[in-house]
């Protein structure tokens, strides 16, 4: 029972990070690989004021918030500044550099990671498979609706002109940076409460935790479930987190498993870019509309 608990909590907790990449990538056409990164934060913030500060829940939730925000505004300041296939390669690049600099900070326990203690909110451990499982789903439900919400205003049907032709969206008083602000903004709000949900459930960060491969299974959940739609981010997190599950009862050996889910992960991700590029949902992305664009 607590193992498909914390299947449910990685699944609630990855879908949101999805779902973060789709307000990017989905609405924005934003392609950023450092959501790993920015997670970290947020979890890293949350692990040292749980634990050597021992600052209180409410204290520690906003701040990882705030980090993702703040991350996800950097790397929005970048976005405006290169192409899209740069910006891609830059994002990589400030990955590696938030692994450099937490491996190599004392403060937040450097290459040992940072140990957190129980944390409980109304008698309720949030460590607890079950309460986390319920947190991470109620994340996931929060970044659907929030999704749901930016796709049907008029910032979405800004951003879906930005994305599709930047020119366009010039020539009809579409400022495609405010918009894409905007967007990353409410993306890395979710990135940053999903490392609190992550940091406080584990207990335990380290820079391991949050490596390359993750920052680009969480753009192949977007990709594979659809960009653009809501329900996307949901589709491809049950099939990237679940899914290679499976593996476990194949009765591979322990060394090999981990290189058999990544080969799992690649041909999955080929087989939608050559079957089905638009993604599992990519058939409700609805349409780009020069008209009623103006953000509000």
């Amino acid at each position: 029972m607590e193992y498909l608990l914390h299947l449910l909590v990685m699944f609630g907790i990855f879908g949101a990070l999805a779902s973060a990449a789709n307000i990017d990538a989905g609405y924005g056409g934003v392609l950023s690989f450092a959501y790993a990164a920015v997670f970290g934060a947020g979890a890293y913030v949350t692990a040292y004021l749980l634990g050597p500060q021992s600052a209180p829940v409410w204290l520690a939730l906003p701040a990882a918030v705030a980090v993702g925000i703040g991350a996800n505004l950097i790397v929005a300041a970048i976005a405006s500044r290169l192409a899209d296939g740069d910006f891609a390669v830059a994002t990589l690049a400030a990955h590696g550099l938030f692994a450099a600099v937490v491996a190599n900070t004392d403060l937040v326990g450097g290459p040992m990671g940072l140990q957190i203690p129980q944390v409980q909110v109304g008698g309720l451990s949030l460590s607890s498979p079950i309460v986390a499982a319920a947190i991470a789903l109620s994340l996931l439900t929060l970044s659907v609706a929030a999704a749901y919400k930016l796709q049907r205003s008029s910032l979405g049907r800004a951003l879906r002109v930005v994305r599709e032709d930047a020119v366009l969206a010039r020539s009809l008083g579409i400022d495609a940076s405010a918009c894409r602000v905007a967007a990353m903004a409410a993306s890395g709000a979710l990135v940053g409460a999903a490392g609190f949900v992550f940091a406080s459930y584990v207990q335990f960060v380290h820079p391991d935790s949050f490596t390359t491969r993750e920052a680009v299974l969480i753009v192949c959940m977007a990709i594979a479930g659809g960009l653009g739609t809501p329900w996307g981010a949901v589709a491809g997190a049950a099939l990237l987190v679940l899914l290679p599950e499976g593996l476990r009862w194949v009765g591979l050996p322990a060394a090999s498993e981990g290189a058999m889910r990544d080969i799992l992960y690649g041909s999955l991700l080929a087989a939608f870019v050559l079957l089905r590029p638009a993604g599992l949902f990519g058939c409700f992305v609805p349409a780009a509309k020069p008209h009623d664009t103006t953000v509000r």
